[in-house]
């Protein structure tokens, strides 16, 4: 695996030409990012990582303090990790803004680190830009749990073909070779190309 400061490197250069280069963008992508990381290199076998490793890992190289936003959602996190689904979605705010829609990701996923599907039908559950927090808590459950745990119908269900079912088996595949050490160490051979879009 790449450090951390290089994984970290590498989502603020994929962030900005994808238009998220305002300073809480920056940091969420690099909150999501360190959040797969940990999952991927610490597995299920370890509990998941805690909201002051992540905003911690997060900061690596972050030229000022943290964005408050987020500090004071991960704090909010940390203090209610049995919170409801009502007064996680009231507190965080799983809106477009990066401060809201990283944190209630990774919220649904802290509540159920250990059940993707359940983490998932959390994330959605909250409202607001479900799509994105779901999306978000998806790789960070993937990250963790591996694809087997995810319901099989859900796989099946994705349209097939190059930008669908096929495509997203083939990234896998990639960033588990990727993850064995069979595959480069280049960056730029994994996920499809945002200029040729």
């Amino acid at each position: 695996f790449p450090s951390a400061e290089r994984t970290l490197a590498i989502a603020d250069l994929q962030a900005r030409p994808t238009g998220h280069d305002h300073p809480e963008a920056l940091f969420g992508a690099r909150l999501q990012v360190t959040g797969v990381l940990l999952g991927l290199t610490r597995g299920s076998e370890v509990p998941p990582p805690t909201p002051a490793e992540l905003l911690e890992t997060a900061a690596l190289g972050w030229s000022s303090s943290p964005p408050l936003p987020f500090v004071r959602r991960l704090e909010w996190i940390h203090r209610n990790p049995a919170a409801g689904l009502e007064e996680a979605a009231s507190h965080l705010d799983p809106g477009v803004r990066a401060p809201g829609s990283v944190t209630s990701a990774l919220w649904a996923f802290l509540s159920h680190p250990d059940d993707p599907e359940e983490a998932l039908v959390t994330a959605v559950g909250m409202g607001g830009d479900t799509d994105t927090v779901a999306a978000m808590t998806g790789a960070l459950a993937g990250a963790r749990m591996g694809a087997s745990r995810f319901p099989r119908r859900w796989l099946e269900g994705v349209e097939g073909g190059e930008d669908g079912r096929d495509g997203l088996v083939s990234l896998a595949d990639r960033l588990y070779e990727r993850r064995a050490g069979s595959a480069s160490d280049d960056a730029s051979d994994v996920g499809p190309d945002f200029r040729t879009r």
